[in-house]
C-alpha cells in the first residue's frame, strides 16, 4: 500500500496552490457559520450561567454546558484558521527564482501577524534577502533570485528563518526543511509558543556602587 502521509511543508503547499479557485465562493459560507457558531456560544453561556446559579456548579448538567461550550470554541478557532488560510494571497515569483514561504502560528494555529523572517546561516549572519513580513493571516514569503539561489546551492550554505517579534527581537531560528537552489519553492509551517513570544527584560547581576558620603569636620 502506497503511503499518503504529507510533511506540513507539502500540506501547506497543497493549500495554497488550490486558493485562488476557492476562496472567494467559500469564503461567504465560512463567514455565515462563523456568525452562527459565535451566536450558538451566546445562548450556550448564558444557560450554563442559569444552571449554576438553580443547580450549583458541580451539577451534571453545569458540566455538559461547559463541554458543549468547550467545543462550541474549539469549533471556532478552526474556522478562524480555515478564514486565514482561505485570505491567503500567494506571492508571485519568477520561473528560475526560489520561493521560500509559509505560516507562522500559535499553538492553535491561528496566525502571528507583525512578526518578521529573516533568512540567515546558522551563526543569525543574514544572506543578502530582503526580510519577509508576517501578514494577518500569519503568511509569509521571501522570493530569493536566481544568482543568490545558485551562489547558496553551490557554497552549500544551510539557510535558516530567524524570527524577530515587532522589537525586532530574535525569538527563534528554525533550519529550512530543504535545499534552495534556482527554481525551489519551499513551503514551511512554523509553530511558535507563547514561551517564545514574550521577551523577558533581562536583569543585570551588576551590584549598585555604593554612594559616597561625604563627612564634615568637626
Amino acid at each position: 500500500m502506497a503511503d499518503t502521509r504529507q510533511t506540513n511543508g507539502e500540506w501547506l503547499t497543497g493549500i495554497l496552490e488550490n486558493l485562488a479557485p476557492v476562496a472567494d465562493e467559500k469564503l461567504e459560507p465560512l463567514q455565515q457559520i462563523r456568525e452562527l457558531q459565535a451566536s450558538y456560544r451566546v445562548l450556550l453561556q448564558n444557560e450554563a450561567e442559569r444552571l449554576k446559579k438553580a443547580y450549583g456548579e458541580n451539577d451534571s448538567r453545569v458540566l455538559e454546558m461547559q463541554h458543549r461550550l468547550r467545543r462550541n470554541l474549539a469549533f471556532l478557532e478552526k474556522i478562524e484558521v480555515e478564514d486565514q488560510i482561505r485570505q491567503i494571497q500567494v506571492k508571485e515569483y519568477g520561473e528560475k527564482e526560489s520561493l521560500i514561504q509559509g505560516r507562522l502560528v500559535d499553538e492553535s494555529s491561528s496566525g502571528l501577524a507583525g512578526y518578521t523572517i529573516e533568512l540567515t546561516d546558522e551563526s543569525g549572519k543574514a544572506i543578502g534577502v530582503a526580510e519577509a513580513t508576517v501578514d494577518a493571516t500569519g503568511y509569509f514569503a521571501a522570493v530569493i533570485s536566481e544568482e543568490q539561489a545558485d551562489r547558496l546551492a553551490t557554497a552549500k550554505i544551510p539557510i535558516y528563518m530567524t524570527i524577530k517579534n515587532k522589537k525586532g527581537e530574535v525569538c527563534e531560528r528554525r533550519p529550512v526543511s530543504q535545499t534552495v537552489g534556482a527554481g525551489v519553492r519551499v513551503s514551511e509551517i512554523i509553530t511558535l509558543p507563547e514561551t517564545k513570544r514574550i521577551k523577558t527584560a533581562t536583569v543585570s547581576t551588576r551590584a549598585t556602587p555604593a554612594k559616597k558620603t561625604s563627612r564634615r569636620k568637626k
